[in-house]
């Protein structure tokens, strides 16, 4: 497992990710992200089934011990 803290490059958006070398990868990775990001470096896991288990599971564990969840923008009225 890999945990650091890595500076983000504000220079555009990019539509790649990068994996520590010594990682095992497939041809393809998964990527599901909202408040985080989760990545499969296999490509195992479905994009559907990796948003549930970030959605469901994850998010709601991480953001319930630091302080809740954020509160959801307001939505704006139209017309």
């Amino acid at each position: 497992m890999i945990e650091r803290r890595q500076k983000i490059s504000r220079s555009g958006p990019s539509r790649t990710v990068v994996i520590p070398a010594h990682l095992v990868i497939g041809e393809w990775a998964t990527v599901a992200a909202g408040r985080l990001m989760l990545v499969d470096p296999r490509g195992e896991i479905s994009e559907k089934e990796l948003g549930r288990l970030l959605e469901e599971l994850i998010e709601p564990r991480v953001y319930g011990r630091v302080g809740g969840h954020a509160k959801k923008p307001k939505e704006e009225a139209v017309g």
